[in-house]
């Protein structure tokens, strides 16, 4: 069995490169289509065992290779060598809804946000574009049906912080999509909103913690729980990882995997609407 976590994929382009150029399916598709090896303090990176699903769909080993020494009985007497130490999970893509499914593995990284991060630094290196990616996040989509429970039986919101990006899902719904637009007219990468109000609208509230939460954003909401009660903060991104536990990876369940991974998607993100 595998324990499999949700990531969502942010991609930010060069101001020198438009996105009709340079879409961010071409991207990943070139960056996993063409796998290298990449060193970091020591440690190699690499893909293999890659497997293209459907066009826009993949399955592939994520490796971690690092040298180590090990005592070898040799000649009479026991002597150190070195030899290189391979560790590896699984991974799942889809690239035109940037979506990522990441099995836990513990000897590869004690948090499967670290592999997540250790997956996009691969791929912004291994992409012949990457001198006009400014940013290449993989980050997880977190259940934050524990927020919107707060939300709805909160006495009152009186205070929201967000983040949000230029370039974000096209499934990113309209406030996100709406203030990605107005950063990209005023040339700004990305931004952060503030607001404070006696009581904030909790419709409005929850609908901006579902989009937050699956564009790779930041957010928290400071609530009353009760008319006289003193406030609290709740953070998404203190919230657990979606996630599924599933059956050993093999090839010819390559496809089903990819459906619990929409299933559980699909499930969080029509709670938003």
């Amino acid at each position: 069995m595998n324990n499999f976590y949700l990531f969502r994929v942010t991609i930010v382009i060069g101001e020198q490169i438009s996105l009709f150029d340079l879409p961010h399916q071409k991207i990943l598709k070139h960056a996993i289509e063409s796998p290298s090896t990449t060193i970091t303090k020591g440690i190699k990176w690499a893909i293999g065992n890659l497997d293209i699903i459907k066009p826009h769909c993949y399955y592939f080993k994520f490796w971690k290779t690092r040298e180590v020494k090990m005592e070898k009985f040799q000649e009479g007497d026991y002597q150190d060598i070195d030899t290189d130490k391979a560790e590896s999970t699984h991974v799942f893509m889809d690239v035109d809804r940037e979506l990522v499914f990441i099995a836990e593995n513990y000897l590869l990284s004690n948090k499967v946000e670290s592999i997540g991060r250790s997956l996009a630094r691969y791929l912004k290196r291994n992409s012949p574009h990457s001198d006009n990616l400014m940013d290449l996040k993989i980050e997880p989509i977190r259940d934050v049906n524990n927020v919107l429970q707060i939300i709805n039986s909160a006495y009152s919101i009186v205070k929201m912080n967000f983040t949000f990006y230029k370039s974000n899902p096209d499934d990113s719904g309209p406030w996100i999509r709406m203030l990605g637009n107005l950063a990209n007219k005023i040339n700004s990468e990305k931004g952060k909103v503030a607001i404070a109000s006696d009581s904030l609208n909790p419709d409005v509230v929850g609908s901006l913690a579902q989009e937050i939460n699956v564009t790779n954003n930041t957010g928290s909401f400071t609530y009353l729980p009760e008319k006289d009660a003193p406030k609290k903060t709740v953070k998404i991104h203190e919230q657990g990882i979606l996630s599924a536990v599933l059956e050993d990876v093999h090839t010819e369940n390559h496809e089903k995997i990819l459906d619990h991974m929409y299933k559980l998607y699909n499930d969080i993100y029509r709670r938003k609407q």
